[in-house]
């Protein structure tokens, strides 16, 4: 089998050399250290790797991202990120080259081999499948029709050879284009919504459409498309399997011509039309029967035709004797529709037979006459209607006769004079006027009425039944030579409300007025295009005081900077749909040319109906606090990336010592001594991993504790990989946040005791024995417990762990004390220590 090629990029040398040794020890072939992003790519593109260890920061001026991105675009190759960095920014960088791990140092080994073998497995598997490939290969150019394949967004991975038989393209002048480019574009909506539904609905779908051919004709292709779907289940593409139906389509389209032509003769007939079998039951209707009826087609047909008529044994008997005499004229019906309605129709109705004459049932076709029968009956309802209309007005209406007697009161001057008609019959029109109104209403009644034509509106007071006076509109109209009236029409409305709330309206609009002057900000009015309509004066002094400017012949997009035209469009849009929005930033342009940052609520206004006008909105001068805010900004940015240069540092020194130790225990050959080396690289990954959260973390103060545990224990199970597999661990971490001068201790103290689990309570040789460990973190008010407990055969019982010789706990004892806390064993069952301390 051909060696795994690894290609090592790393500017430590030391931890080059481990990882080399370890890379060997797994049997991977090693072609090269590079330690610069210059000497990385050189490498790579001579050497041709099968993976590339690629760390980040690298000697020169190019790091490890900008070195992936030039191999990249010259080899196809699998790249590992192996570095100290793990902030978003980072990441982000190197998620672009698509890598295929992305390991934080100090790494595990174990991870970093099962990422290495899983690429090597991967690289197998994709010969076999090329292999498998071409087999397909040679049994789809066989077939008359022609197969493929297309990924998540159309595009052509796979099509057979037999496709040049059918729309004369190679293979290759398919692949790697979208299917949708071929096709007809009155046939791409439906292609897309067919495609689509493939993914959605997982099934196999079938759709019919016109391919752009070699020859530049389009030909007609029907496809069966077929999903795929990756094994977490998500859309990866289509099979489809497609072959020409032309001859076909050409057939069905003929015939589909000579039907619509007959249906549409049909359809398009105003009268009722249906025909019936010779069992009396409906086969077929068109829309107007439909519309007769008020009953769908698909319900009407199977029914009995005659149950649709008001005398069903009538509409039998005329279609006996269309069976019986060949055809019937003129026969009176009445349709009945399923809102109950009725149609007065004449029935004209003849048999139809098939090819051998034989009678298969009867057609038949009504014209409605109800329109006829309804004509009188509106003329008579006409009149009715009119005075209808009159005696339930809402306003007055009055007839005058020539000297100004009240001689008609229509029933609703109760509501406005509060007179029963009957008691103001025979009352002057001028006793019911103020009298300061009596001359306003003697001349337009008496004097231009008489001179004009026309009808003359006026406004006057007139006296209630109660006493009150109320202001009404009036309008006239002089038909004293109306043979039909015979007197003066008055029309009068009430407008005492509509006089009541103009006065308010004009209150509160001076109310308004009152508080725009007063404000601290500006308020500008627009309409839904953003138009200007209303500017208060403190609005113009932030925008620069020139009272010259006729801001009603400007727009929003006048005032604010081109950059910010489109978030204005979307905002308005936005406050449309949810009535206002808060808040919002933009830059400002001053008459001067200046620029300000100003902020602006905005609210939808309506008219009367409730229909939105424009916009209402206040702007505020916010550029001393922007540039207050930015400078605090940049102060915290500065000292955030100092904080995290000190963390990466401390890591990257944390990592070097690890691998100083790593290979200088590898040449130790006593187990004890080797032991005491490894202890060291836990006490220092316990360290790193500190350092690792902080810098991963958006807080540099605090660590979240529950967090950095799992990880801990993690960290040593791989450790004790030999032992650990058979040991049931339970955490029990609540979320709580410590700062780093308490986060340090605890760590160590937590990375003793669980290695002493790992080393001591579990060392039996019993397979079977059922061997636990837990651990619980949690605060209670202003203190902080430690629990750590396994069910191993427990400390020696005339041992004091406050004094002992071993490292472990006189370190575990010694941080406790640091901590200012306090520490206890119980030994009643394995051994479990009680730990607590004052949160700081």
């Amino acid at each position: 089998m051909t060696p795994f090629k690894v290609l090592i990029a790393e500017d430590e040398n030391i931890t080059a050399l481990q990882i080399k040794k370890k890379l060997l020890s797994w049997n991977f072939q090693v072609i090269g250290i590079a330690s610069s992003g210059d000497e990385a790519v050189e490498m790579a593109l001579n050497t041709l790797p099968d993976v590339i260890l690629m760390d980040i920061i690298l000697k020169g001026n190019m790091d490890g991202i900008s070195a992936a991105k030039i191999i990249l675009q010259n080899i196809e190759v699998p790249i590992i990120y192996l570095t100290a960095y793990a902030d978003e920014k980072t990441m982000e960088r190197a998620r672009l080259t698509e890598p295929q791990n992305y390991i934080v140092k100090p790494f595990d080994d174990m991870e970093l081999r099962f990422a290495l073998e899983m690429i090597s497995h991967r690289k197998n598997m994709e010969k076999k499948l090329l292999k498998s490939q071409n087999n397909l290969n040679l049994i789809s150019e066989t077939m008359d029709d022609y197969v493929g394949r297309l990924d998540q967004k159309g595009i052509i991975s796979f099509v057979s050879s037999s496709i040049k038989r059918t729309l004369g393209y190679n293979p290759s002048e398919f692949l790697g284009k979208p299917i949708f480019e071929f096709i007809h574009p009155e046939d791409l909506e439906k292609t897309l919504k067919a495609f689509k539904e493939c993914g959605n609905n997982k099934k196999s779908i079938k759709i019919r459409s016109r391919f752009f051919n070699i020859h530049q004709n389009y030909t007609w292709i029907e496809s069966i498309l077929t999903p795929l779907f990756s094994d977490e289940g998500q859309f990866n593409g289509a099979i489809f399997s497609s072959r020409q139906i032309n001859d076909q389509i050409e057939v069905e389209e003929e015939l589909k011509y000579a039907m619509n032509y007959s249906r549409n003769l049909i359809e398009a007939n105003l009268d009722p039309m249906v025909t019936i079998s010779q069992g009396g039951k409906i086969m077929d209707v068109n829309q107007a029967t439909e519309d007769a009826t008020g009953i769908p087609r698909n319900q009407l047909i199977g029914t009995n035709f005659s149950q649709y008529f008001t005398l069903p044994e009538k509409a039998m008997r005329g279609y006996q004797k269309t069976l019986f005499y060949g055809s019937l004229k003129d026969y009176p019906l009445t349709l009945r529709h399923i809102t109950g309605k009725t149609m007065d129709v004449l029935y004209n109705a003849t048999v139809y037979r098939d090819n051998e004459g034989k009678v298969q049932g009867v057609f038949a076709a009504a014209r409605n006459i109800t329109k006829l029968k309804k004509a009188n009956e509106a003329l008579k309802l006409s009149e009715r209607h009119f005075r209808s209309l009159i005696e339930n007005a809402l306003d007055l209406i009055l007839v005058l006769n020539k000297k100004g007697d009240i001689t008609y009161a229509s029933p609703s001057v109760e509501k406005t004079f509060g007179f029963k008609v009957h008691e103001i019959l025979g009352f002057n029109i001028l006793d019911l006027v103020f009298y300061q109104d009596i001359s306003l209403a003697n001349e337009a009644l008496f004097e231009k009425l008489k001179k004009s034509k026309q009808s003359i509106d006026f406004e006057i007071r007139f006296q209630n039944e109660n006493g009150s006076w109320m202001v009404c509109q009036v309008v006239a109209q002089n038909l004293l030579n109306d043979p039909a009236v015979k007197g003066i029409i008055l029309n009068i409305k009430d407008l005492t409300q509509h006089k009541m709330a103009e006065k308010a309206r004009n209150n509160l609009e001076t109310i308004y007025s009152t508080l725009l002057k007063a404000s601290l900000d500006g308020v500008i009015a627009m309409d839904l295009e953003g138009n200007i309509t209303h500017l208060s004066q403190k609005a113009i002094e932030i925008l620069g005081g020139d009272k010259t400017i006729n801001y009603h012949s400007k727009t929003i997009f006048d005032i604010v900077s081109p950059s910010k035209h489109q978030l204005i469009k979307e905002n308005m849009e936005k406050i449309i749909v949810d009535g206002y929005l808060h808040n919002i930033e933009y830059n400002f342009i001053r008459t001067d040319g200046t620029k300000f940052t100003g902020e602006m609520n905005f609210a939808l206004s309506h008219d009367y109906q409730g229909t939105p006008k424009g916009f209402i909105s206040t702007l505020r001068d916010i550029s001393i606090r922007k540039e207050m805010e930015n400078q605090i900004k940049k102060s915290l940015n500065e000292k955030e990336i100092l904080l995290k240069e000190v963390h990466h540092r401390v890591k990257n020194n944390m990592q070097l010592i690890s691998s100083l130790i790593g290979l200088q225990s590898e040449q130790i050959h006593d187990v004890a001594t080797r032991e005491m080396f490894e202890d060291s690289k836990n006490r220092i990954k316990s360290l790193a991993l500190i350092h690792e959260i902080l810098y991963a973390s958006e807080s540099m103060e605090a660590v979240e504790f529950s967090e950095y545990i799992v990880n801990l224990i993690e960290g040593l199970k791989s450790s004790y990989n030999h032992i650990s597999k058979s040991i049931a661990i339970d955490i029990q971490a609540k979320k709580v946040l410590m700062e780093i001068d308490q986060a340090i201790p605890c760590g160590l103290i937590i990375n003793e005791l669980a290695s002493n689990c790992f080393k001591y309570a579990f060392n039996s040789e019993d397979d079977n024995q059922n061997f636990k460990m837990g651990i619980k973190f949690y605060s209670r008010g202003d203190k902080i417990f430690l629990n750590i407990a396994d069910n191993g055969p427990g400390l020696p019982g005339n041992l004091d762990f406050r004094n002992t010789e071993t490292l472990g706990l006189q370190i575990v004892c010694t941080l406790v004390s640091q901590l200012g806390g306090d520490i206890g064993l119980d030994s009643s069952n394995g051994t479990k220590f009680n730990i607590n301390f004052k949160k700081s």
